[in-house]
């Protein structure tokens, strides 16, 4: 539109030059097309300026919703990006967690088999049976007890049934000369700050409590 409106105003200015130049008899009728033409003018240079005006103001708004959608377009990838970035690292805790539930297992039964070679039989006064110990702790601890003044008599090694935590045994259960019984579990400084080992002595205090002993005491190494 802008470019046909030049057209039409340059083609006036022509006519209007043309005009300038004629003079003859006709003065009065070129003076009339003149005004007609410079009215002409003045009303194309308003359209052109209207025109221009709205051209900018759709230009803007068009502008506008570009820049809006891509602001849009952004948010979304941010929200993508920040979802997958949180999937993954619940997925690397997941792992680690698993990891570390499957390397305590094996430092478990290498404990175990490791215990099993190291198992020291001896005979107490005050032990019932043979008084098997797997490691310094308890081999110290059975000493410690069978010299414990009140002692009557002590088991080792008793096992607790029906735990929810599986298979487990008490070191030692004493029974004392008034009658009452102490309980008496060995463990490795080292290893209390271990969950499972924290969860495998309160499951035996627990049970003891559970059948009124409630003199339940650890025996740790130096």
């Amino acid at each position: 539109m802008e470019l046909i409106l030049l057209i039409v105003v340059a083609a006036l200015v022509i006519v209007l030059l043309i005009l300038s130049l004629t003079k003859g008899n006709n003065q009065t009728q070129a003076e009339q097309l003149q005004t007609a033409l410079r009215q002409q003018m003045q009303e194309n240079r308003e359209e052109l300026n209207r025109s221009i005006r709205e051209l900018r103001l759709e230009m803007t708004q068009t502008l506008n919703q570009n820049m809006q959608q891509l602001q849009d377009v952004l948010h979304k990838n941010m929200l993508t990006n920040g979802e997958l970035q949180r999937q993954k690292f619940d997925m690397m805790a997941r792992q680690q967690e698993s990891l570390i539930k499957s390397t305590e297992k094996r430092l478990d039964d290498m404990r175990t088999r490791i215990q099993k070679t190291m198992c020291v039989k001896r005979q107490f006064t005050k032990c019932k049976g043979v008084c098997r110990t797997y490691d310094d702790v308890q081999y110290a601890g059975a000493d410690y007890i069978n010299e414990l003044d009140g002692v009557k008599s002590f088991e080792c090694n008793v096992l607790l049934k029906g735990l929810a935590e599986g298979d487990y045994t008490t070191d030692f259960v004493l029974t004392m000369e008034d009658g009452e019984i102490k309980v008496f579990e060995c463990v490795r400084r080292e290893a209390l700050t271990r969950p499972k080992t924290a969860k495998l002595l309160d499951a035996s205090r627990q049970f003891w409590l559970r059948r009124g002993v409630t003199d339940w005491g650890l025996i740790v190494n130096e």
